[in-house]
């Protein structure tokens, strides 16, 4: 159990932990990391006195601490899903928490750079999580859950990865059993269009050709760039966003 730095294209010694890391994230200096510890809380490192501090439901008002997910806003709030819903950690150490009406777990959570709405994913492939996605207004504690209803164009229950962009756009890879490994561009007002990250059009199994992780960037021009993992393949595809805009 441990973690390793990725630095100037080496990695560094593993250091080792007292927990399985789940997810890790740093707070905007650079001065803090944060580490999803599964089962043992919320784990915070002073990075210039390699201090660490452990947050449980014990000796803090974390709510769970099967933790799954961790994400940092420009105001170094930090967002904590776990299998209930989500916690925040303001920068001044008070917790406070949003869990849905029927609390349901959270895997996966995406600022919107725009309004600081968060992008969660509460299904997980492979299990018998298959709750979708939901936009969460943390501060109102109000959540829109998307799932297979035959209501929304998404009408899946299961992702794997989802993502804001730089203009508060949404993109979502869906794991479909019948056209698995897709990437979807989503605006809530149902507007949805798959992208082609296919495009040799080589017939990958369906058990190995799911999405695993997004990443997307806007380039100067405004186009939208996205790299997602596939199999043992990174895919990047370019394109200009056109209907469907927030």
């Amino acid at each position: 159990m441990g973690y390793q730095k990725f630095n100037a294209g080496s990695f560094e010694t593993e250091m080792s932990t007292s927990f399985w890391p789940y997810d890790i994230i740093e707070n905007n200096a650079g001065t803090k990391a944060y580490f999803a510890g599964g089962n043992n809380g919320l784990w915070e490192l002073e990075k210039a006195t390699t201090t660490w501090a452990n947050y449980t439901m014990a000796n803090s008002d974390l709510t769970n601490n099967s933790l799954t997910s961790l994400a940092v806003d420009a105001n170094d709030n930090l967002f904590i899903g776990h299998y209930q819903g989500i916690d925040r950690l303001a920068p001044n150490g008070t917790f406070s928490n949003c869990n849905a009406t029927s609390p349901i777990p959270v895997f996966e959570i995406s600022i919107n750079p725009l309004n600081n709405n968060l992008l969660v994913r509460n299904s997980a492939p492979n299990s018998a999580n298959i709750f979708g996605m939901s936009v969460v207004d943390f501060d109102s504690c109000s959540w829109t859950n998307y799932k297979e209803d035959g209501v929304n164009c998404l009408d899946e229950n299961v992702f794997s990865a989802c993502n804001y962009d730089g203009n508060g756009e949404i993109f979502v890879a869906p794991t479909d059993f019948s056209d698995p490994g897709k990437i979807i561009h989503f605006n809530p007002g149902n507007f949805c269009l798959p992208l082609d990250i296919d495009l040799a059009g080589v017939p990958i199994a369906i058990n190995t050709n799911t999405i695993g992780d997004l990443a997307i960037r806007q380039t100067q021009s405004g186009d939208v760039q996205i790299g997602a993992i596939r199999n043992d393949k990174v895919h990047m595809l370019e394109f200009e966003l056109g209907a469907g805009n927030n």
